[in-house]
This record gives C-alpha cells, structure tokens and sequence, in this order.
C-alpha cells in the first residue's frame, strides 16, 4: 500500500506545473524516483515509461546539477554588471517588452529575471511566488491578473520596483 501511495504521489506531481526547487528537494524527488522505478509499479506506470517521467522532470528543472541538466542561462554572480554578463536567450527573449516598462533599467531588470526564474514565465515556486519576476501572491491580491502572462508579470514588477525599490527581490543582492 505504501508503494502505492508513493507512486500516485509521484505521479500527481508530474502533472503539477513545473516549480523552483532546490537541489535538495530534487534530490529527494530523484531518490523517490529511482526507488519506484525499482519496484513493481506497473500496474500505475508501465516500465516503459519511467524514463519519460525522469525526462518531463529533466526539461521541467533546466538547471540542476542533481538531475544532470544544463543551465541555459548563465546565473547571475555577485556584483557583476548585468549588461556585460550575458543573460543568455532564455532572458533576451524579454528584452523588448521589459525595455516598455523599465527602460533605461532594462538590464537590471533583466538580471533580476535571470536569478528569479531563468526566463521561465511559467515559474512556480512553492511560496506561490510566479512568472518572470518572481512575484509573491499578496500582490496579485492587489494588483490582479495573470500572474503567468509576461506582460502582466512585467507590468506588476515595475510597480513593485517603484513602491519598494530593486530591494523587493532577494536576488538583487547578487547583482
């Protein structure tokens, strides 16, 4: 019964939007993972298809070093000037509709997109923190809409950078 429970587990969060973990968490998901794997679980998960479940996870979490995958987009470093670091193609894709709303602080704001989602706009994170910026759900309580249109996502962070400043985001600090 506990294998059971286990796999329906992993199987539910397979259909969850992809969210922001840390390595740890998707260490223990890959441990839970292979220990499944290992069993006799057919009758949930016919074998072929373990390995499309570790590959959805793969392509879901780009960058992590517990899964073996690549970053795509070099991660911002502390102190380093974002417009010499390279934001890499997942971030530019954004450049002209964050250029809109920020400006001439485009590239900071860029930076920020780099460390809080990698240019992800479908970035979940357990805290309910979404989209480009990262932005917590009390503001979608205020400001409303979708938090995962990229549009809407950038226009809340300007808001949010103009009431509280580039320290709304923890990630500024690595800037």
């Amino acid at each position: 019964m506990a294998r059971t429970v286990a796999a329906a587990t992993l199987l539910v969060s397979l259909a969850a939007p992809a969210s922001a973990h840390s390595e740890d968490e998707l260490s223990l998901w890959l441990d839970s993972y292979e220990q499944m794997r290992d069993y006799d679980v057919a009758e949930l998960l016919p074998s072929e298809d373990w390995d499309a479940v570790l590959d959805s996870m793969r392509d879901r979490h780009p960058c992590s070093a517990v899964l073996d995958t690549a970053c795509p987009v070099t991660a911002p470093r502390k102190h380093v000037d974002p417009v010499h670091r390279g934001m890499g193609s997942s971030v530019e894709v954004w450049r002209s509709l964050v250029e809109v709303y920020f400006g001439a602080e485009a590239n900071h704001a860029l930076a920020i997109v780099v460390c809080e989602s990698g240019g992800n706009s479908n970035a979940l994170n357990p805290s309910g923190a979404a989209g480009l910026f990262q932005i917590m759900p009390f503001w979608w309580d205020h400001y409303g809409g979708d938090r995962f249109d990229p549009e809407t996502n950038v226009r809340v962070a300007k808001a949010i950078r103009d009431s509280q400043g580039w320290g709304a985001w923890s990630c500024n600090s690595k800037i």
